[in-house]
Order: C-alpha cells, then structure tokens, then sequence
C-alpha cells in the first residue's frame, strides 16, 4: 500500500520525486509515479505532452477520493499538443479507469490533426469528471467525446469555444451529467445526445448550461438534440443565438424540457425554436415552464407523429404550444443585450408549474420558487 500523495509538473521540472513544490518533475515523469488517489498539480505554462491512457497508467481513485490532474490554483495551464487528443480516456492498453478527475486545465487543440477530438474515450471509464476545464481552437472535430460505455461522467463548469467542423459534447452513454457550461462559437451542434442505430442513451441530465452562436457550418444541427434513448432531462438552459434550430427533441421517450430560454436562434437557415421530431419520433416529451422567443422560424415546431404534453410556455406571439403571450421588451430586462433576466411585470414571473421535485435553483444559484410559485425561463427573478 502507497499512501497518496500531492505531486508537481512543471515545463522545466527536473525533479524525481514531484513529491516537493520547488523541484517539480516534467509532466511525463509525475504521470508515471500517480498512485491511487493521487493529486498532481500542474504548474503556470504551456504543455505539450498528451494524456493518454494507453500510455499513462493513471490508478483509479475511490469515491471521494479521485486520482487527480489539475493545474495549480490560480495559474494557468496550457495542454497543446501535435496530433492525438489531448485527454485520451482509452482502455485499450491498461483497462477501464474509475474516479478520475482533471480540473482547471486549457485543453487548446489549435494543433492537433484533423479528425481529432480533444478528449476522447472508449472502454468502460466511469465517474470520470471535468471541472473548470476550457476546449478550445479543435481544428476539425468534437471537444468532448463520450463513449457508450462510459457511464457517469460529470461536466461541469467547462467552457468549449470555437470547434471546427465538430460537436461541442457528443454523448453516446447513460447516467451522465453536464452542467453550468458554456458552449459557443462551433460549427455543429453544442450538445449532441445521440447514438447511431441505438435507443439507450438514456438518464442523462443536461442543466443549467449556456448555449448560443453555435451551428456556423454544418446545414443538420442545433444547439442541443437529445435523441437514442429515454429519460433524458434539458432544464434550466439559456439557449440563444444559434444559427440554427435551438433544441431538438427526437427518438427520445418520456424526455423533460423545462424552465429554459430560447431565444432568438435559427437566422442562418429560419430554424426553430424547439422543435419535436427530425428524422424519427419523440413519445411522450413534457414542455414546461419554458420561454421560447423571437426565433427566426416558429418558435416551436412538430415534426413527429407525437405530440407532447406542454402547459406554462411563453412566447411573443401566439403558435403552436404558446400558452401564453407578452412581448419580448415585457418579458426581458434587456434581451438585445443578451440580459434574460425577467423584467418587472413579465407574465413569466410566479406564473409557472410547480417542479420542485425535479429542481430547486436556476443557473444562476438562486432558490426556486423566489416568489409565489415557479418563474418560466433559466433565471428566476432577483437572478
């Protein structure tokens, strides 16, 4: 047994131990002492060394407990290396990790090959979990890709900016959750819950996350589509600003669609706000609480031969699933300025349905319902 230890790397560390924060080891010898539960602390620079799980036998940590890769409180690290991903969560070589954790790291891929993503996994590595992590500059490819296998992951507070040609997150598994994210400026789609010929892509929750000017390139996208599965939860997003459709709901039973702002998406090609059905059908979807506005096409569209169950929606003008109507200066402090925060007097104040039982806080933190009952939208008022 090997008690665990903090460990530090360094771009110009010519330690042996890591052990010692002034004689730091370069980053290929401390990934090769990690023990079980380990912390390796990456200090302040750029990096050009990949991890790689075939090449790194990194242990597995415990609950509570992870192995973990982090850059050092309050410098900033850089990962930018040729060729492969840069995190490569892969069991080809070593077997399936568990409880893993890598926390305020760049991940830039302004160099890595075409056809690249920039974390990427196969096997079964579950409770692996991404904290305060940027993506960034992927040249042609998706910033997270989740295996079918690799259940429970947790993203949280990440930022995944300018992906070319890509997906920001690309979710092939169960029992995952993505929150409080940032996802803007790729060509495809933010976040693509779908796996080809599958239906099993189920119990994942996607909340509180921003999502806007997505869907620069690719003709077939959209902010966010959860298809291939069941059970799937979208609340408390702010989605705006795609070029594209903002969410689409498709192959998807029994999913959740609450207390999100859509809002102004689809100028490229007059797509909608939230639409139902692609290419096959959503059974059972539930709309509520939601405030879906000022979208190019309809703000919301049903392309499937099922219709969901939808009540508490608001809208600037009456269609399809509005069940109510105000207009956008009413409704928004100010939304040409991107402030979605509810104005006073708007309708979607203490108007909406009681959903407690599912979620108790908005993106911003602040407790729901604030008021006499549950607000529509991402932010709840005083947000």
């Amino acid at each position: 047994f090997v008690e665990a230890a903090t460990r530090y790397a360094s771009t110009t560390g010519s330690g042996s131990a890591c052990t010692v924060i002034s004689t730091p080891c370069t980053l290929t010898v401390a990934l090769g002492q990690l023990v079980v539960s380990d912390t390796l602390y990456l200090r302040a620079g750029t990096y050009t060394t990949y991890l790689n799980g075939d090449t790194f036998n990194w242990p597995s940590g415990s609950s509570g407990a992870p192995t973990t890769i982090a850059g050092y409180p309050g410098e900033t690290v850089t990962i930018r290396p040729a060729s492969e991903s840069i995190i490569n969560m892969s069991s080809s070589t070593f077997g399936a990790k568990t409880y893993i954790k890598f926390q305020n790291l760049i991940l830039d891929g302004g160099v890595m090959d075409s056809g690249t993503q920039v974390v990427g996994s196969n096997g079964a590595q579950t409770h692996i979990e991404f904290d305060h992590i940027t993506i960034q500059n992927n040249p042609d490819n998706n910033g997270f890709s989740v295996c079918a296998a690799c259940t429970d992951w947790w993203i949280h507070h990440t930022t995944i900016t300018n992906l070319r040609g890509g997906y920001g997150i690309y979710n092939t598994t169960t029992g995952t959750l993505f929150e409080y994210n940032t996802i803007s400026g790729g060509d495809a789609y933010a976040i693509h819950s779908y796996n080809q010929g599958h239906n099993d892509v189920s119990n994942n929750i996607y909340r509180y996350n921003t999502i806007t000017d997505n869907g620069h390139s690719v003709q077939f996208s959209a902010g966010a589509i959860l298809a291939s599965g069941s059970n799937n939860a979208f609340y408390g997003n702010l989605v705006y600003g795609n070029l594209r459709t903002g969410v689409i709901i498709d192959d998807c039973t029994d999913c959740l669609v609450y207390n999100n702002t859509i809002y102004g998406n689809g100028a490229t090609n007059g797509g909608f706000g939230l639409q139902i059905g692609n290419s096959g059908t959503a059974v059972r979807p539930i709309i509520q609480n939601n405030i879906v506005a000022a979208n190019a096409g309809a703000n919301f569209n049903n392309t499937s031969s099922s219709a969901p169950t939808h009540d508490h929606n608001l809208c600037e003008v009456a269609g399809l699933w509005c069940d109510n109507t105000q207009a956008v200066v009413s409704i928004f402090t100010n939304a040409g300025s991107n402030d979605f925060t509810l104005k006073t007097g708007s309708l979607a104040i203490d108007t909406g349905t009681n959903l407690a039982t599912v979620f108790t806080t908005d993106l911003n933190g602040t407790t729901r319902p604030s008021g006499s009952a549950f607000d529509l939208g991402a932010l709840e008022s005083g947000s």
